[in-house]
């Protein structure tokens, strides 16, 4: 049944929907970054919260990845995704590669 409680998460999911109808460039980019870290403490909790120890870890990955995109994307222009995002994932996994190897060894 529709409880207020659904009400609001249906209101609040269709404002969200409509939002890049109604705003500019600058609150889409906004929003998009909001939810790339979201995402991110969401994993973070979901390590924390289901296994207990707390490692940041993980987040040595996630710099190493948006470094990546950063120093290959062009400064005149948008780059394209297709080529970026697993040129990124490679950059982060070689830098796992390593850890991987020196933390085996220890």
């Amino acid at each position: 049944m529709l409880n207020s409680k659904n009400l609001f998460a249906l209101v609040l999911f269709g404002a969200l929907a409509l939002y890049p109808l109604t705003a500019g460039n600058y609150g889409i980019d906004l929003v998009s970054k909001i939810m790339v870290y979201a995402i991110f403490a969401l994993s973070l909790e979901l390590l924390v919260g289901t296994t207990g120890p707390v490692c940041f870890g993980h987040a040595a990955f996630f710099g190493i990845g948006a470094y990546a995109a950063v120093l290959l994307s062009p400064q005149s222009d948008a780059a394209s995704l297709a080529w970026l995002l697993p040129a990124s994932v490679l950059a982060a996994a070689a830098y796992a590669l390593v850890v991987g190897a020196l933390s085996l060894r220890t």
